[in-house]
């Protein structure tokens, strides 16, 4: 009888366990319909933990449902452990599509899936970050595992040594693209705003050389380098060296993070004993590097989860105090980080199941991160600002001290200024006699010009007035003659002249004719000089009109003659022109050409008339020496292009040694006798043609050969 009821009673402990399975696989069991949105299996599957990583699939499909514990939130989180986690999961797939399970925790080593289909087929497949990468089925950073069209039982195992939060969920291939595709822009925008505020400061840093830009840029390309690792960008460098893969990017990216803190608020300045904590906190994250790299795991996470949060928290509470002490860009500092701490919070107390799992709350992170990254842009601008303010106050501070050293000044110079003006109306004063002895000098040069010239002019209209005068009194004798002829000569019957008598008039007529055409050309050559005259004495208005520089450099050439001949009756030289034919014409001002002219032909006649002097008091041979002057004129083209006329004047003078030749075109430098000339002849001569015409006066000179000028006037 008592075996017959503990028969029974093992028989009903049997059926319970059977009815209690199949309520549990009832109640779990995940059904996917055609057209739905990803679905998380966190409330649909159990999971069985595997301390000392031994099961095998045989053993754990051997256990019963009851042995696996339900998760209680909707994505499973399962903390720090290095424990291997089985997942069990029932699913019905009323679509007639096939299945994708995608794990979207992008740091999962190692991941085993076995599916059995409706039919018991088995399918096993490998994944995780220490699977090679052309073995995805798609080629992303997380694992995206495909389970068949008809699954019945999924059984997952998975291994990690980080965080081991385990994110899954399960749909088509057209909602998996589409979820994973608004993930992607959103990633790859965070990171790219990340990038460009990297590129920009370092291009800041470059030019300012501020190393504080150097150090800002170095965080953000550890934020970068961090945020990639966590939400898989990193997966696109297409790498399966394990060196590359390892994670330490935390601790990187603290101990930058301590080192721009440090530099931005001035924290060894002015909060030495909190750099002095920060040196030390520094140094034991630096340690975990090693812990972490040596993969002694669960230690290096457990000790990463206490201090980062301290970490965070120090630096924020840091900020705070340095803003209340007077760094005003810490407001941004402090602002910064408050977004970061809110983003890590956020996305922390998703995968905790605080917060439901979304776009928004699994990425928070990396928006942190984007927005406290261009808050510490704003930072080190305005930090900019503050030092251009604190400059500005420097600058007002260092002018009022200088207007105060100023006034004492003032006050102190005051009786040399008094000394000093007395001193400079006594220099006005001698200035201006110096002025009206200049101008006196230019006027008296001027008058010698115009003295030489008339002296010329007054010889050069004499001819023609000799001829006038002849002319007409030979005329008057012919038209006495020609009256005594017609009142001597008979006439005929019918009133006129004789045949005989008539020719003689004629010829008389013919010779007054002769004689009055004679008189209208040396009376409009007398015109023509006392034109010239005129021209040449008229203030010159600084207009330029077409002149022919042929006929003016003939007149003045004679009249320079003429007038030192009228001056000196001894002198006597030949002169020779060389004019170009077809001359053109060119814009100049004639009353100043006509004064250079004047001037080089005046200077290079009394250099022949000096040396011819000098060698008859040397009783030389003065036959051998003829006093000569040229002068030639010639249209070309400049080496340039431009197009100018070149005057030539030679005499073959006394010539210039070399350094009276670099001082001739110095105001009041002459080389004549004084009283004999005032110096500034060549000097107006040279600002003439320089000047007023944009030409060029050179001069070539021997001593003892000769002198040559050269004016070159472009047109």
């Amino acid at each position: 009888m008592k075996t017959i009821l503990l028969f029974y009673k093992h028989l009903f402990t049997i059926i319970l366990l059977f009815l209690c399975s199949m309520d549990i696989k009832a109640q779990d069991t995940l059904f996917y319909s055609a057209g739905q949105n990803p679905l998380d299996i966190g409330s649909h599957a159990r999971f069985y933990k595997d301390a000392k990583d031994t099961f095998k699939l045989v053993q754990i499909m051997a256990l019963s449902d009851a042995s696996f514990q339900k998760s209680e939130t909707e994505i499973m989180n399962f903390g720090n452990t290095a424990e291997s986690i089985w997942v069990k999961l029932y699913i019905k797939n009323k679509s007639d599509e096939p299945l994708f399970l995608s794990f979207d925790n992008y740091q999962l080593q190692y991941i085993d899936l076995v599916v059995f289909d409706e039919k018991g087929l088995k399918q096993q497949q490998t994944s995780g970050t220490t699977a090679p990468l052309k073995n995805r089925y798609f080629q992303r950073g997380n694992s995206i595992l495909e389970v068949g069209q008809k699954p019945s039982v999924i059984y997952i195992n998975v291994k990690t040594n980080t965080g081991f939060c385990f994110p899954v969920t399960i749909s088509n291939a057209v909602a998996l693209v589409n979820v994973n595709h608004k993930y992607d822009v959103l990633k790859g925008l965070g990171t790219g705003i990340l990038l460009a505020m990297a590129l920009y400061n370092l291009f800041i840093f470059f030019s300012l050389k501020d190393r504080l830009y150097l150090y800002y840029c170095i965080y953000v390309f550890v934020s970068i380098w961090t945020t990639a690792h966590i939400n898989g960008i990193w997966f696109f460098l297409r790498t399966d060296y394990a060196i590359f893969n390892d994670f330490v990017g935390i601790q990187l990216l603290i101990l930058v993070a301590l080192l721009f803190t440090v530099r931005f608020l001035n924290l060894d300045q002015n909060m030495p004993r909190t750099y002095t904590a920060i040196k030390i906190f520094s140094v034991l994250i630096a340690l975990i590097i090693p812990i972490e790299c040596f993969d002694i795991q669960p230690l290096a996470n457990h000790i990463m989860e206490a201090l980062t949060p301290i970490a965070g928290i120090s630096m924020l509470l840091v900020g705070v105090l340095s803003y209340l002490q007077g760094n005003k860009s810490a407001k941004y500092y402090v602002l910064a980080w408050i977004f970061f701490l809110i983003g890590g919070m956020t996305t922390s107390l998703c995968y905790d199941g605080v917060l439901p799992y979304n776009n928004f709350t699994s990425n928070a992170l990396l928006l942190g991160a984007c927005v406290e990254n261009i808050l510490l842009g704003f930072a080190l601008a305005n930090r900019i600002n503050i030092y251009r303010e604190e400059s500005a106050l420097a600058q007002a501070l260092a002018f009022q001290r200088l207007t105060e050293n100023e006034m004492l000044i003032k006050e102190q110079n005051k009786n040399l200024e008094e000394k000093v003006n007395v001193r400079t109306m006594e220099l006005e004063s001698s200035l201006d006699v110096l002025k009206k002895t200049q101008n006196q000098l230019i006027q008296s040069e001027k008058l010698a010009s115009l003295g030489e010239l008339t002296a010329g002019i007054s010889h050069e209209i004499q001819n023609p007035l000799n001829f006038v005068s002849n002319f007409s009194d030979l005329s008057i004798d012919l038209t006495e003659e020609l009256k005594a002829e017609i009142g001597n000569s008979p006439l005929t019957p019918e009133g006129g002249i004789m045949l005989k008598d008539k020719a003689y008039i004629d010829e008389i007529l013919a010779d007054l004719s002769s004689n009055q055409v004679k008189i209208n050309h040396h009376s409009n050559r007398a015109s023509n000089i006392v034109k010239g005259m005129l021209d040449h004495s008229r203030v010159s208005n600084g207009t330029k009109e077409l002149t022919d520089i042929n006929k003016m450099a003939d007149e003045y050439l004679r009249l320079s003659f003429h007038g030192l001949r009228a001056k000196n009756k001894d002198f006597n030289a030949d002169f020779k022109m060389d004019f170009e034919e077809n001359l053109p014409k060119i814009s100049v001002i004639s009353q100043d050409i006509g004064r250079v002219m004047l001037n080089l032909f005046s200077n290079a006649f009394h250099a022949v008339n000096k040396r011819n002097v000098s060698e008859v008091q040397n009783l030389t041979d003065v036959k051998i020496y003829q006093p000569t002057v040229s002068i030639s004129t010639q249209s070309t083209i400049s080496p340039l292009g431009i197009k100018e006329i070149i005057i030539t004047v030679i005499d073959n003078g006394t010539g210039m040694p070399e350094e009276v030749k670099t001082k001739i075109f110095q105001p009041f430098f002459t080389t004549k006798p004084t009283g004999d000339g005032t110096g500034l002849g060549l000097s107006l001569s040279y600002d003439i043609v320089t000047k007023g015409h944009d030409g060029t006066l050179e001069v070539e000179s021997t001593e003892g050969i000769g002198t040559i000028f050269i004016i070159k006037l472009p047109y």
